[in-house]
């Protein structure tokens, strides 16, 4: 998941890693491969955020992962899309 665009050729991405194994760090854009589905979270969404965002679409499994335990409320008004 993009939670953040650091600048024209990076930016932030996250697992989260408890879901997919991938930690957050810095990627270069070129490497990354996108995907048909998306989820609707706020610009540097923390990994709680990431994995409430997940579960209300119903993409952990698509993600590869497991489901975690533990939530963050993402306010409505807070949310953006990430690509």
């Amino acid at each position: 998941m993009v939670v953040n665009l650091i600048d024209k050729n990076y930016v932030e991405i996250t697992g989260p890693k408890e879901v997919t194994g991938i930690k957050r760090r810095k990627v270069n854009i070129e490497h990354l491969v996108p995907l048909e589905k998306a989820i609707k979270i706020r610009k540097g969404a923390t990994d709680k955020m990431v994995v409430t965002a997940l579960r209300r679409s119903k993409l952990i499994e698509f993600m590869g992962g497991k489901d975690v335990g533990g939530s963050e409320e993402i306010p409505e008004d807070e949310e953006a899309d990430s690509s």
